[in-house]
């Protein structure tokens, strides 16, 4: 199934589904405001969003907030949101959902019942769950059920067969085993079948975190406390960036730290569209030398995929400035994040009071902070699939006035690329719907492609 924005729009339009026992469909639904607007210029065609919300399930802005956060679907171009799991209890969160590159299924993990019954007894352990974007379908790929057995942050394969994802299940996959002391990167198929250890630590103080594809699909990156030796369960590192086959072989440490003392710390990766660089974010200090004096604060970088050419495109040191959640756009031709870096555009100054979504070329040229507050911090932007905006998460005033106090709580927002046209996606202003935020799912692709071994 390849469904665009509009297309699976219409079909939920048409589509009902229970919220507090009653029966009912998209039409005419309000949502977070008054019914659809088109976003100016930006886009003309609604793009799928999935995220986590405690938004009130029926849709009303500053009604009764869910106790967990539930997994929500919206589309760029209008304001309207329809909860995708009804989960108003507590314990029982989804989150960091991930989008098929085809639009017709989404990845996420969750604490919900393993028989999917809403505020049903919980896992004591995330697992890994996949659904239709309508929201039918609804099916654990893993299947803990004791505590500290957790597995999270799953992406889709470029094909759409697999998922990779972090956990610490029993490394010979029997569930509920003994767990290991430290989260592995897993694949399984995108039907539960074949789940696979990648790394294979079992000591504590050695796990492996945000494992993604690269665009064809043959490789995936990750960062890791791995021992930079690559053999299981040996010395502990910083945090590190990591390359390795969709297949577990060839595993190697593209980032080289080893002094656990310093804040050297290296995260987040993500490849560009052509898959030949790497972007992620380290405190490591700014000449690039391995264990050298950190920068203080977490700055962007960019290598090429074999570790070379490592260079650091933000270049603050010695004040608390960090810069993170890096996204190239679609062309490659800008890459977005979220910083504490001065307005003023000079680096090491004076921090902004709060984030910021930024942007730059992937030289270091034409840095623009696209949102400019002191007080409204805006988090985890990612762009659409045309490059043409981007969503993210901010404290904004619902006005657009962000020289004005921040809202108590996130609210998500669509934005064009150059930051000129911002519209709210959700509109909640009380402290009681804030909860955990994570980068939105925006259908990027729209079809199944590459090839995954």
């Amino acid at each position: 199934m390849n469904l665009n924005g509009a297309k699976l729009f219409t079909m939920l339009r048409r589509t009902p589904f229970l919220i507090g026992g009653l029966l009912v469909t998209l039409a005419g639904w309000s949502g977070c405001g008054p019914g659809i607007q088109l976003f100016p210029s930006a886009l003309t065609d609604g793009v799928i969003v999935m995220f986590s919300s405690k938004s009130d399930l029926s849709g009303t802005s500053d009604g009764t907030p869910t106790e967990s956060e539930n997994l929500w679907y919206t589309l760029t171009n209008a304001s309207i949101a329809k909860p995708l799991t009804l989960n108003s209890n507590s314990l029982l969160g989804s989150f960091a959902a991930s989008l098929s590159p085809d639009g017709s299924r989404v990845a996420f993990h969750s604490f919900t019942a393993l028989d999917g019954l809403w505020n049903g007894t919980g896992t004591s352990s995330y697992n890994i769950w996949l659904m239709n974007s309508d929201g039918t379908g609804m099916t654990p790929l893993t299947r803990n059920t004791a505590s500290s057995l957790h597995s999270r942050s799953p992406n889709f394969s470029p094909d759409c067969t697999r998922l990779v994802f972090t956990s610490n299940t029993a490394l010979s996959g029997s569930w509920d085993g003994t767990p290991t002391g430290s989260a592995n990167i897993w694949v399984i198929g995108a039907d539960g079948s074949n789940p696979i250890p990648l790394t294979g630590n079992t000591a504590t103080g050695l796990s492996s975190f945000t494992p993604v594809f690269s665009p064809d699909g043959s490789k995936i990156a990750f960062s890791s406390m791995t021992a930079l030796s690559g053999l299981p369960d040996g010395t502990r590192t910083p945090m590190n960036i990591w390359i390795m086959n969709a297949d577990g072989t060839g595993l190697t440490a593209l980032t080289r730290n080893t002094n656990t003392v310093a804040a050297l710390d290296s995260q987040r990766p993500v490849f560009s569209p052509d898959g030949t660089k790497i972007l992620f974010s380290s405190a490591m200090n700014l000449e690039g030398t391995w264990d050298g004096t950190p920068a203080g604060t977490e700055n962007i970088w960019i290598m090429n995929i074999d570790g070379s050419d490592l260079t650091p495109l933000t270049k603050n040191q010695g004040v608390t400035a960090p810069s993170m959640n890096a996204e190239f756009s679609p062309d490659g031709a800008w890459i977005t994040f979220q910083s504490r870096s001065s307005l003023s555009g000079t680096w090491s100054a004076s921090p902004a009071g709060s984030d910021n979504i930024w942007r730059i070329r992937p030289d270091g040229t034409d840095k623009t902070a696209l949102t400019q507050s002191e007080t409204a911090p805006s988090t985890f932007p990612t762009y659409t699939g045309d490059g043409s905006a981007l969503v993210f998460w901010s404290r904004g005033a619902l006005d657009g006035d962000w020289t004005t106090a921040a809202l108590f709580t996130e609210n998500l927002w669509v934005m064009s690329a150059d930051g000129n046209e911002k519209m709210p996606l959700t509109k909640n202003t009380a402290s009681s719907f804030s909860g955990s935020v994570s980068t939105p799912a925006v259908l990027k692709n729209g079809s199944c492609q590459g090839a995954t071994p």
